[in-house]
Order: C-alpha cells, then sequence, then structure tokens
C-alpha cells in the first residue's frame, strides 16, 4: 500500500478496532502498536505492520478496489471521448434504419440466380408475418409464436406458387429472431456467405475489433448502427474496411454468446451475481438457529399511508422466515422484529447482516453482545453473502401476494405499465368514483403472515433436499434456547444511551432519573436502557453488570405511547389554528388573480412593438400553379338574374364531445339491432362505419369486456 501510517480517528469503526478514536489509542498502548507522531496537529498514528489482521485485510481490500476502479476509467476513457462525437448520429438513428431499407432494395435488384431467390423468400416470409400481425388480435409475441408453429406443421395458407420457398430456401424451423433481424434489416435477406469464425473484417482488422469492443462495454444500449457510424466516425478517410451493419450484428451476437459472464460483469452487475457468480462457497447451517439472515427492502405496495419497509429474518437450516412491516427500517423496528424472533423461534448462534445504520446502532450490537449472539457482517455492497434473504425477499414479493391491492411491480417498467392502466380508468369514470381501494399496513402484514404459514412453509424447497420449511422445523428434536423472561429481553432490546451521573440523577429527555444506587457512582458514565412502556423509568448499566431502575417520581406509570398521543393532538391544535391564522389572512390580501395583474404589469411594461422587417416577395412553379388553382376557384362577380339565391341553412346547434363510454354504448346499441336484423338510418350507418374497427372502439371493447360493462349498454 502506498499509505503505511493510519491516524485514529481513520481506524476507529473499521474491521478489528474499537469504535471511537479514544478505543483506538487505549488499544494501540495496551498492544505496543508501531507508531510515530502525526505530521500535522497533535498525537500519534500507527503503523500498518502493527495493526490487527483483520484491519490489515480490510485496509489492502479497499486499496485494490480503488487500483480496480482507476484502471477501468483508465480503459474506458479513449471509447469515452470517441463516444461523445456520436451524440448526433444516435439521435438519428432511426431514420438512419430508414435508409437501410432503400438501400437493400438498390442492392437486391442486381441479385441473380439462388441469391434472388433466397432474397425473395425472406421478403415473403416477412410480408405474410406481417400480413398475420395485423390480422390476429393477439399480441405481437403470442401471434409470431403461433405464426411460427403454423409453419413448422405446414398448416400456414400459402399460395401454390410461393411453396417453392418452404424447406429449400426457409427452414422449417425457423426461429421468430431471424424473422425479426430480416424485418429490422432488410439487408439481412441478402445472402452473404464465405465468412468464417475469426476471419470477418472486424477480427482481422485489431483497430476495429478493438474499437467495437469498447464501444459495447461503454454503451451497451447501442445497436449494430450506432457502432457502423461510430465506425465510419472515427476511422474516416483511413485505409480500413468498415464492416456492414449485419456483419457488425452478427459479430456482436457471436461475442456475447461466448462472453456472456464478463459482459453480464462489465455492463449489469446486479445481473451477473444473480447469474454467473459461483456460489458454491455460499455458508450452510448444520442445526436450527445456528445462523440467521437478515436484511430489509421496500414494499411492492402502495399502502393507504405510504409506501412501507419488509424487514426479514430466515434460519438457514430451516428456511423458516418472520416478516414485520415497518415505515422505516430503523433500529427499533429491528428490535421488534427480533423480539418477535427470540420469543416465537429462540435465541440463534450467529446472525448475518448488512452494515447499514438500522444494524450496525449501538442499541441493536448492544443487544446481541448482551444475549451472547455473535453479528456477522458483511462487506459493503455484498448482497450475495446472504443469499437466503435475497432469495426470500425475492420469492415473496413475485408470489401470488402480488394480486394484492396497492402493488406498483417490481420495477420501473412494471410500474410505468401500472400506471398507464391507472390513468386510463380514470379518465373514463368520474373524479368522485374511487376505482382502487388501497390495504393498510396491517391488512398487508395479515396477508403475509397467512402466505408464510399456509402457503411458503409447505412448499419444497431446493435447498432443503426437496423438503419444506414445516417438515425440517418438526423434524428437529433438540432443545430450542428460549427467553423465559419476556420483560428481561423487552429491556435488553430497549433503546440504549450513555450518560453521566450528575448529583440530581441522571437527566434524559427533560427528565431527572433517581435512584439510591446512583449516589456512589456520581461522576462516573453508565448505560441506560428506556422502558419500553413506563416513561418515568429507566434501567441502569455499568460495565454489563445491572445497576438499579432510576425514576422520574412526577412521571412513573404514565405511558409512552399517552404521551405519543397527547403531543399529537397539541400538534392537530397548533396546525388548526395556523391554518385559521391563513385563512384570514387570505381574506384580507387578495392573490387569487395575481397572475393576470402580474401579465397585465408585463404588459404595460414592455408594450414595445418591434419595427416591420424588410420582405420580398417570394415564388416558384409550384407556388404559381397553386395561385392559378385558388384564381380558377374564385366565385363570379356576376349576380344570376335566372337563379334565386339560397339562404343558408341556420345552424341550431352546436354538436358537443361525449364521454367514450357514452360513444361506445351507442356503438353497442347499433351492434344489438344490426344482430337482431334492424336497418340503420343514414346518420347511424355513418356513424356506425367510422367507429367500427378504430383503435379507440377495440381499446374501449376490451375496456367493457374486463369490467362487465357490456349489459350496461341500454342505461
Amino acid at each position: 500500500m502506498n499509505k503505511e501510517y493510519f491516524s485514529p480517528q481513520e481506524l476507529c469503526e473499521m474491521p478489528g478496532t474499537p469504535d471511537t478514536a479514544r478505543g483506538v489509542r487505549l488499544k494501540a498502548e495496551r498492544e505496543s502498536w508501531k507508531s510515530r507522531k502525526k505530521q500535522k496537529g497533535k498525537g500519534f498514528e500507527y503503523h500498518l505492520s502493527s495493526l490487527p489482521e483483520q484491519t490489515r485485510q480490510y485496509l489492502v481490500m479497499q486499496q485494490k478496489q480503488a487500483e480496480h476502479a482507476a484502471l477501468q476509467a483508465q480503459a474506458n476513457q479513449h471509447a469515452k471521448q470517441k463516444a461523445e462525437t456520436l451524440a448526433l448520429e444516435l439521435k438519428a438513428s432511426q431514420m438512419v434504419r430508414a435508409n437501410a431499407r432503400e438501400k437493400a432494395l438498390a442492392k437486391a435488384a442486381h441479385l441473380e440466380g439462388e441469391d434472388y431467390k433466397r432474397h425473395i423468400s425472406k421478403s415473403i416470409m416477412v410480408e405474410m408475418w406481417q400480413n398475420y400481425l395485423q390480422q390476429s388480435s393477439l399480441s405481437k409475441g403470442k401471434a409470431t409464436d403461433q405464426f411460427l408453429h403454423m409453419w413448422k406443421h405446414d398448416t400456414l395458407p400459402l399460395a401454390d406458387e410461393w411453396r417453392w420457398i418452404r424447406g429449400d430456401y426457409i427452414s422449417e424451423d425457423l426461429h421468430k429472431t431471424t424473422l425479426g433481424r430480416w424485418f429490422e434489416n432488410p439487408e439481412t435477406t441478402i445472402s452473404k456467405y464465405g465468412h468464417r469464425k475469426g476471419q470477418t473484417l472486424i477480427d482481422t482488422q485489431p483497430e476495429i475489433r478493438d474499437f467495437v469492443t469498447s464501444m459495447l462495454y461503454t454503451h451497451p444500449q447501442s445497436e449494430a448502427k450506432d457502432i457502423y457510424n461510430g465506425l465510419e466516425t472515427e476511422f474516416n478517410g483511413q485505409d480500413l474496411k468498415i464492416p456492414s451493419v449485419g456483419s457488425i450484428r452478427r459479430w456482436l451476437t457471436r461475442y456475447m454468446d461466448e462472453n456472456k459472464a464478463v459482459y453480464k460483469a462489465m455492463t449489469n452487475p446486479d445481473a451477473y451475481k444473480n447469474s454467473f457468480m459461483p456460489a458454491q462457497g455460499e455458508i450452510t447451517a448444520h442445526a436450527l438457529n445456528e445462523r440467521w439472515e437478515m436484511d430489509a427492502t421496500p414494499t411492492d405496495w402502495e399502502l393507504v399511508d405510504g409506501r412501507y419497509s419488509l424487514l426479514a429474518k430466515i434460519d438457514v437450516y430451516s428456511m423458516v422466515p418472520r416478516v414485520l412491516l415497518s415505515p422505516t427500517a430503523t433500529s427499533g423496528a429491528q428490535a421488534k422484529l427480533l423480539r418477535d424472533c427470540f420469543m416465537k423461534d429462540g435465541i440463534p448462534q450467529t446472525i448475518k447482516t448488512d452494515n447499514g445504520a438500522d444494524y450496525v446502532s449501538l442499541q441493536i450490537r448492544t443487544a446481541l453482545r448482551t444475549l451472547d449472539i455473535q453479528q456477522d457482517v458483511s462487506a459493503p455492497f455484498s448482497p450475495w453473502e446472504k443469499g437466503h434473504i435475497e432469495r426470500f425477499f425475492k420469492t415473496l414479493l413475485h408470489s401470488m401476494l402480488k394480486m394484492l391491492p396497492g402493488f406498483i411491480g417490481h420495477n420501473v417498467a412494471e410500474r410505468s405499465e401500472i400506471e398507464s392502466r391507472k390513468q386510463f380508468a380514470e379518465r373514463l369514470y368520474k373524479k368522485e368514483v374511487v376505482i382502487e381501494v388501497k390495504m393498510t399496513a396491517e391488512q398487508l402484514q395479515e396477508h403475509i403472515n397467512h402466505w408464510i404459514e399456509f402457503v411458503y412453509m409447505h412448499e419444497p424447497h431446493g435447498g432443503l433436499d426437496g423438503k419444506t420449511p414445516f417438515e425440517v422445523l418438526s423434524e428437529w428434536s433438540k432443545p430450542i434456547r428460549k427467553v423465559q423472561n419476556e420483560r428481561a429481553l423487552d429491556i435488553l432490546l430497549a433503546q440504549v444511551g450513555e450518560r453521566t451521573v450528575g448529583k440530581e440523577g441522571i437527566r434524559l429527555d427533560n427528565f431527572i432519573y433517581i435512584a439510591p444506587e446512583l449516589g456512589p457512582i456520581v461522576g462516573q458514565k453508565v448505560q441506560i436502557r428506556k422502558d419500553p412502556v413506563d416513561v418515568g423509568t429507566i434501567f441502569v448499566f455499568q460495565g454489563g453488570e445491572f445497576i438499579c431502575i432510576a425514576e422520574d417520581a412526577r412521571f412513573v406509570g404514565i405511558r409512552r405511547q399517552d404521551i405519543a398521543v397527547e403531543a399529537k393532538n397539541l400538534s392537530k391544535k397548533a396546525i388548526k389554528e395556523k391554518k385559521k391564522e391563513i385563512r384570514q389572512l387570505k381574506s384580507k390580501v387578495n392573490t387569487k388573480d395575481i397572475a393576470e395583474r402580474i401579465l397585465d404589469h408585463k404588459r404595460q411594461q414592455n408594450n414595445v412593438s418591434m419595427l416591420p422587417k424588410r420582405t420580398e416577395n417570394y415564388s416558384n412553379d409550384m407556388l404559381e400553379a397553386a395561385m392559378e388553382a385558388v384564381d380558377m376557384r374564385q366565385p363570379s362577380t356576376e349576380v344570376s338574374t335566372t337563379e334565386p339565391s339560397r339562404k343558408l341553412a341556420a345552424v341550431t346547434t352546436i354538436p358537443t364531445v361525449k364521454n367514450p363510454q357514452e360513444v361506445h354504448k351507442r356503438y353497442l346499441r347499433l351492434v344489438n339491432r344490426l344482430q337482431q336484423g334492424d336497418e340503420l338510418n343514414q346518420e347511424e350507418s355513418r356513424f356506425y362505419r367510422g367507429y367500427h374497427d378504430t383503435p379507440e372502439c377495440r381499446t374501449m371493447q376490451e375496456f367493457f369486456e374486463d369490467f362487465g360493462l357490456l349489459n350496461t349498454a341500454n342505461e
């Protein structure tokens, strides 16, 4: 490492060192660490060789990560600089793809013999596919699968004059990826033979290969056409052969297939960890409660009072979980989950957590230490170190529970789709109509508990050799460590603090707690735990030993919940008075029309007209032809004496735009009449023909079917 000496402030809270700078200095004195005076400021700093093994490994790991990040940044710098020149080309990629179709037609015009037949057969296949998609009511993916299934089994209607394409030119096992490639890039319908692996224009030209590889990793979203534009820009005027878009696409497909792991590692680290990172060394357990894993994640449901967090624990041996919903993942919430787990499942030997503030807080660390539970903290940004709880979260969030009301999707794409459906429904209903009922946190917690108890616990688990968690738990016959005194457990899990005993007692939160046992230790520091229920009571410890129960006689017996309720009431009262004050202010000062007044002020302030610009007459052949057509349509100025003048019919009403539901109901009524054999008048026929089979008609028909509104047409 470049750095050899470290100050106590840098070392505190590192693995293997105390949590405070003072603690580091005391440990250094006890263990005689090699030290020197700081070059700047007061105090000492300590040599790397004297630090604990765990601390040295942590510092070495940090240095390696920094070096790796620097190398990666250096490797990508060249590609990033070159990619800046492609901004305009990337934005115009759609226009360039359209031009590719025209180029393909021009190239196909010179084909002969078998090459021409191959091109025509692929073009016919694309044409039949597109016609089938337009006529099918299925989604594009399902319709394509159906089309290819019919092609494979020779049940697709095919004109006799085109049956020669089957077998000899188009395989019966045609894949939809190939079909899509022919459609997206018509140049791929023109066969190119003779290219062997490793002999392409990309592989045989190192400069081209390096640039394409760099762009692939720097801009994973770029397509073959974008890389082609980049090559033309980078190597313009050089004696290099630029490969075609089709060649680049085929090379990219082969490269990503041969380098799946490294490609995922560079472009999507999370996907790499889930799919490719070796898991043979994953830690397991050989006994019940030998090892737990804990974590928290946001829920995928929007509840009545917002989005909650899921706090969960899982026993690695039996895969038995326990879940708690909380507005936020705090130390208090984790303590509540631990209490539930300890009382129902027993006391574990080790708990694996991440290094989040809610897990490494003084309250949680002290509680686990006092219960002789080892806390194993994972390295930052290393979710794979607690893979069991991560997989449980995925199982829960993708279970049947996603069908509950308030589900907002697992990711941004799903969330957007759900929001789009909701907005569409809102446009069809009145504002007063409620179209979605959200759950409360209590209801979701009950659903999760029932799912765990009646579904998850009885499903076979791959990590349990096909057994269910319920079976593994039932087969365990050895004793389970449990806390018998529930009140004592509450005290150990209570909020922890440190105070100095004063002459008047212990001051905390504007309370003064006293007890006779505090007299001999005035001026000394003690550890305290708040009573979870009684606001007038605290529990005092020193050096891990219980000292006494201290009380504030004024508030003994008052519940913390009562104080919280009173604080809430006082807050409401203050808000109410403030609202009244603001309403009075609004009645005195009129700001409703402030926007109009500002615009009027600016209109008067900037009422300056611009002098007219010099102009010249512009015309061309098309404009002159258009003016000639206008002249021919001018009405004659002569008044006919033989034909009486006709008056225009008075317009009595202006048609109004109706609700989409009412329009579709009218359409359904006309459909019913036609099915009964009735005839439509001219106006009804015009409406039916103009509305039938339009996108709006199809969308509304699906909506009416989904919500069971087809029978409401006559209402």
